[in-house]
């Protein structure tokens, strides 16, 4: 325990009431596959919450990193489909390990792009931060990361991997991949076209060089009819906001979730 909440009540008040609300959010997820995760696993909790109107029967975890966002998802849609995309084989490993017995995923080892290519991938100190895109100096700085290596990796188009009947159309659409987010969804304009809700985590500072921003994605989803529905729960409030998790939904999901 840190001394000072000894001094200070109203900062006692305060942790003890963000303990009781993470403890809240975890015991959702008690006698479901997800129950070993922590509470830095389920930022999203919230947002695939607010979907269960549309009753979803194919997700893409696009960014899948380790798995623990899939299992998320398989413990609040336990008979959904879900195609996961992760480009790094040390992640895939991981991945396979983590949701061996869960039936309904399949991973494909691959990163999604505007254009089929075999690209190099920069390998960060922290691997779940690894990018297309070379990070900047906000991003080392504000994240304490460093480059270790770079490897090659597949970039495919989700059209194409639809087209030749690899993938089904989806339903809802996870994309975390460290600001290459705009050019997976330039790939897939197609396999959006059935989609109900796109799930994305969004930056509001260049934290990879060139990368799209919030406003940039918004727009780009805002002309093919998906709008900002929600931001998920870790959401900082009064202060400089870095990244978030944002849920947009299309106009004919959004009166299913009764928002519109």
């Amino acid at each position: 325990m840190r001394i000072e909440l000894l001094y200070s009540p109203l900062l006692f008040i305060e942790r003890l009431g963000q303990w009781a609300a993470e403890r809240r959010r975890l015991q959702k997820l008690r006698g479901t596959v997800a129950a070993q995760l922590t509470t830095g696993h389920i930022d999203s909790l919230e947002l695939l919450e607010l979907l269960r109107p549309l009753n979803p029967q194919a997700i893409f975890d696009i960014g899948a990193n380790i798995g623990t966002w899939t299992i998320l998802a398989k413990a609040l849609y336990p008979e959904t489909e879900i195609y996961a995309f992760e480009p790094l084989e040390s992640h895939c490993a991981k991945f396979t390990a983590a949701t061996r017995g869960l039936q309904g995923v399949t991973l494909h080892q691959l990163a999604l792009g505007a254009m089929p290519a075999n690209l190099q991938m920069n390998v960060l100190n922290r691997s779940d931060a690894s990018s297309l895109l070379p990070m900047t100096s906000e991003c080392s700085q504000h994240f304490a990361l460093k480059d270790e290596r770079t490897v090659t990796v597949r970039v495919e188009r989700l059209d194409d991997l639809l087209r030749a009947k690899t993938i089904p159309q989806p339903d809802v659409v996870k994309l975390d991949i460290q600001g290459y987010e705009l050019e997976a969804l330039r790939g897939g304009e197609v396999t959006l076209m059935g989609a109900h809700a796109i799930l994305a985590e969004v930056s509001l500072i260049e934290l990879y060089k060139e990368q799209c921003l919030f406003h940039g994605l918004a727009a780009f989803l805002a002309e093919r009819g998906f709008y900002v529905c929600a931001f998920g729960a870790a959401t900082i409030l009064g202060r400089p906001l870095l990244q978030a998790d944002v849920l947009f939904v299309s106009a004919k999901a959004a009166k299913k979730l009764n928002v519109i």
